[in-house]
């Protein structure tokens, strides 16, 4: 439910917000990949995120996601690259299969992850080219031979150094939400209550409570008027 619900809202935010609920949140139970498939392929055309497709993809093709058909499941959820193909004509008219695929399959295909067989025989017949076909073959080859790369511990190793790149590009990502911000509030004397709280809010991504709480204190002297924010009130009860 959760995954829907973010791949639904079709935004960059929203993509890595459900890449870092697959990182980070233990215990999630079992995937229904049939819930979502389409809805993350609107959500990659929409974007072009390709770091963030791979990743979901990555995680969700584990077993331990896969419940009690794991084959079937994991089937369900590599028929988002047949909805990406779909899909071209709304989100990338002029787009050919081949185009629109080809840089999803070498990543698949560079990261030793791979494409079930029965999602390739449906891919070939929209992917005509030999270089798109090149990779459809080598992809089916990195899944058949997925249980000798993806050991215990070369799944671990992966999930950790995927954690810590998506910590730093999400606080670069916060380091340049603050740095624009900022610059609007400088550009002029007469900032928005909105441009300003989007400030607070910022501030409040990257654990600042204090410089959320100093810009609180400008809106209320700015507009005479203390904005509702209901989480500054309880980070600083929890402090």
């Amino acid at each position: 439910m959760m995954l829907t619900s973010l791949f639904n809202r079709e935004s960059a935010e929203h993509l890595s917000a459900a890449t870092g609920f697959l990182l980070n949140v233990p215990n999630i139970g079992h995937i229904i990949p049939v819930q979502w498939n389409a809805s993350l392929a609107r959500a990659y055309l929409q974007t072009s995120r390709i770091e963030d497709l791979i990743t979901i993809m990555f995680l969700t093709s584990r077993k331990s996601l896969l419940g009690n058909e794991p084959d079937k499941t994991v089937v369900k959820m590599f028929l988002v690259l047949v909805h990406i193909i779909s899909l071209l004509p709304r989100f990338q008219p002029g787009t050919t299969a081949e185009q629109a695929l080809t840089p999803v399959l070498e990543e698949l295909v560079r990261l030793h992850i791979g494409v079930p067989t029965v999602v390739v025989e449906q891919l070939r017949k929209e992917v005509k080219g030999g270089v798109g076909r090149d990779l459809l073959d080598k992809a089916v080859l990195e899944w058949d031979n997925r249980e000798e790369f993806w050991t215990a511990n070369e799944e671990s190793n992966c999930k950790d150094e995927l954690k810590r790149l998506f910590k730093e590009s999400t606080n670069i990502e916060r380091v340049t939400k603050i740095d624009r911000a900022t610059k609007i509030e400088r550009a002029t004397k007469r900032a928005t209550k909105r441009e300003l709280n989007h400030l607070v809010e910022v501030h409040l991504d990257k654990d600042d409570v204090k410089a959320a709480v100093v810009e609180l204190r400008k809106i209320a002297k700015m507009f005479k008027k203390m904005p509702k924010k209901f989480e500054v009130t309880c980070r600083l009860i929890e402090e």
